[in-house]
């Protein structure tokens, strides 16, 4: 099993709708796959559950989410509690994400220091998601774990990072998101020096397992560029020229030391995904990928950029599942 997870700090890069999409794209190709939403916003779960059915994981008689999971960790009276995640399609489970999660983000800075220093109660907080996800795709046979996170460098996905096996990161072709690229991989960097230093200290019998902290760069997809044409529209391309430098010295340069990257740059570039305009807003109101619209949700020539998703998200989907074999 991997725990791939899919970070920018950067917002409104499509982390959500390709953590969805490539999850089930995956499932279709025959993996088993645990999507996870590690937002304490939650827009994974909105955009996997229709409204009506989101009352029984959050209403009265709630059901199990990613807080609920933690809570004994919070209220210092035990460990994380597995239960079922909720079935989406054949082959594809979710962690229900829960604004709550915010709660467990609170432990992490005090816990990541305590595991600095060697202290038990430091790597059990710490690992907590990491031996959850783990233990879920055990108990349900899962090939992948797909992790959607917020758009931030805060404590939780620095535990988050930690606990990955493989990163991909979203990135749109504009100034902020190219701008950002230099603190993704500052903080990457960072944190893996820090947990690496923190496992050289670990406790003889801990009792339980922690993360390796090396998550390997998968690549990188490009969003939301429009099309006139045929090709990339004029604006977006003058940032794509300029994506591939930022790209260099900002990520795969400073993880290429931490040994954390095992391809070419041209092997990095996992998908261009173009702005479907009207089909993702039908997409998110009727919870489907943008692949599995049907004609009358996607009429007259729409149809056609159905296909053109499908082929996108099954093109990602198979380059996934070859990278992520070779580890």
């Amino acid at each position: 099993m991997q725990v791939i997870t899919i970070f920018n700090h950067k917002g409104g890069v499509g982390k959500t709708t390709v953590a969805f999409n490539l999850g089930l794209a995956l499932g279709k190709l025959g993996k088993r796959v645990l999507l996870a939403d590690l937002d304490p916003q939650a827009n994974l779960t909105a955009l996997a559950i229709p409204e009506n059915d989101l009352f029984s994981i959050y209403g009265e008689d709630a059901g199990w989410t990613i807080a609920m999971a933690v809570r004994p960790l919070i209220s210092g009276e035990g460990d994380f509690v597995a239960s079922a995640p909720q079935e989406i399609r054949h082959n594809v489970l979710l962690v229900p994400g829960d604004i709550r999660l915010a709660d467990f983000e609170s432990l992490l800075p005090s816990s990541w220091t305590e595991s600095l220093a060697g202290q038990e109660r430091g790597f059990r907080v710490t690992s907590a998601i990491y031996r959850l996800l783990h233990t879920l795709s055990r108990q349900h046979g899962c090939d992948l774990v797909i992790c959607d996170v917020g758009p931030n460098i805060g404590a939780l996905n620095r535990a988050i990072i930690a606990s990955s096996d493989f990163l991909m990161l979203p990135v749109s072709s504009d100034l902020f998101s190219l701008r950002a690229l230099e603190t993704v991989g500052k903080s990457v960097v960072e944190w893996v020096k820090q947990w690496r230093r923190a496992r050289g200290g670990v406790p003889q019998k801990l009792g339980f397992d922690i993360p390796r902290g090396s998550p390997v760069f998968l690549g990188y997809v490009v969003q939301q560029f429009g099309v006139y044409g045929g090709r990339p529209a004029a604006a977006y391309r003058h940032w794509q020229e300029r994506l591939e430098p930022a790209l260099i010295s900002g990520v795969v340069t400073p993880l290429q030391e931490m040994g954390l990257v095992r391809d070419s740059l041209d092997s990095l570039k996992l998908a261009n995904i173009r702005d479907f305009h009207s089909l993702a807003p039908k997409a998110q109101q009727t919870c489907k990928a943008i692949f599995e619209l049907d004609s009358s949700e996607a009429p007259g020539q729409h149809i056609n950029t159905v296909a053109e998703a499908s082929q996108v998200f099954e093109d990602l989907a198979t380059k996934v599942i070859v990278k992520t074999s070779e580890n």
